[in-house]
């Protein structure tokens, strides 16, 4: 898959996974945003309302005229903005007695606030934020006078509330929008560093594979032309068969090697020796026809007995005869692996400290 298409399907399913999560959040949020900004409504007319009625109640207990106390109460509200929030005073028979706007003083007041007077509580924000607006202005609180039948009403404009929450729903959905892009433009941005040094990473390695490759290819060509040379030095001369003088001196080589299969006395030709391992304290002898047997003499007096040119003490495990190499490989970070015929049953490999010895023996 290119850059392209993995930019691609990243920046969809971070556009997908955001708008999932603005879909569920942000009906929550659109709520409580209404209703704080509803209650902060109804606090702010709660206050005007009851600032009115204490002024007139102290009226009252000070003994003014009930047409004193509404002249006050009119004085106090004349001016205010009608279409805004507002307070206004009304008798329990529904007539206004005291309004911002004075030409509404002696009209009826609508039945929403003779329904208020009746309620044991005023509206609270949860109900208005839930409730069907008829009306652009809504009564929302209720203090009498006590003593007289004057009722102070606390009035908030609905309309206007909900004109300023559409404002502010409009400006949180362009900074949702702004944040989302702002975020996908640093995702891929991340994405574009991560994958950069991914992909350097990625060609460094292929590097140190390919020049792996070329040493192995090297290695598995010195192999073949050591297995040629040999094989053409054996058309061209005999085997010396000759019994060894000294079994640790190098001139002179055993032909035939005493082995065990079961209870039978097995010789084995030095020649036809494919490898040699130790496993579980026992001594194998693997022949190239994969034939195999076992022996009593350890392993470094076995390979006292071959030919160096011809057999290779890989480990302290295992000898094994250049002929019956057939690949070698990587195995690891620093090791090597000899593949070899007939197929081993154990792992031939060649440790870090011995691969340069390997390869010198390959070489001659």
């Amino acid at each position: 898959m290119n850059n392209a298409k993995i930019y691609l399907f990243s920046a969809v399913a971070f556009a997908v996974l955001f708008f999932c999560i603005v879909i569920i959040a942000l009906p929550f949020w659109e709520r409580k945003t209404n209703l704080q900004l509803l209650e902060e409504a109804i606090k702010n007319i709660e206050g005007k309302t009851n600032d009115l009625a204490t002024f007139a109640q102290t009226s009252f207990n000070n003994e003014l005229s009930k047409e004193q106390i509404i002249k006050g109460i009119q004085t106090s509200i004349a001016g205010t903005d009608s279409k805004s929030d507002y307070v206004m005073a009304v008798d329990w028979s529904g007539t206004i007695i005291a309004h911002p706007d004075i030409t509404q003083v002696g009209s009826q007041t609508d039945s929403e606030t003779v329904e208020l007077a009746s309620m044991e509580s005023a509206y609270n924000a949860s109900q208005l934020c839930d409730m069907r607006v008829r009306n652009v202005s809504i009564p929302v609180f209720l203090q009498p006078v006590n003593g007289t039948d004057i009722m102070l009403v606390g009035y908030i404009n609905m309309s206007l509330k909900q004109e300023l929450f559409q404002n502010m729903l409009e400006n949180t959905r362009l900074l949702l929008a702004f944040i989302g892009l702002s975020s996908l433009l640093f995702v891929l941005g991340m994405l574009r560093y991560v994958s950069g040094l991914y992909e350097i990473e990625i060609t460094r390695r292929t590097a140190i594979m390919e020049d792996g490759v070329i040493n192995l290819e090297k290695l598995n060509n010195s192999l073949e032309d050591y297995q040629n040379r040999l094989a053409s030095v054996e058309d061209r001369t005999s085997i010396d068969t000759k019994p060894k003088v000294n079994a640790n001196d190098k001139e002179f080589e055993k032909s035939r090697l005493l082995t065990y299969v079961r209870n039978e006395l097995l010789p084995v030709l030095m020649e036809d020796i494919a490898y040699v391992y130790v496993e579980n304290t026992i001594t194998y002898i693997v022949q190239r026809s994969g034939k195999k047997s076992t022996t009593t003499e350890s392993l470094d007096q076995i390979f006292s007995y071959l030919d160096e040119n011809t057999f290779f003490r890989a480990n302290r495990q295992i000898i094994v005869a250049i002929t019956s190499i057939e690949r070698i490989v990587k195995y690891g970070k620093s090791q090597l692996k000899i593949e070899v015929n007939p197929p081993s049953e154990i792992d031939m490999t060649i440790g870090k400290n011995k691969a340069a010895a390997f390869k010198q023996w390959l070489d001659l």
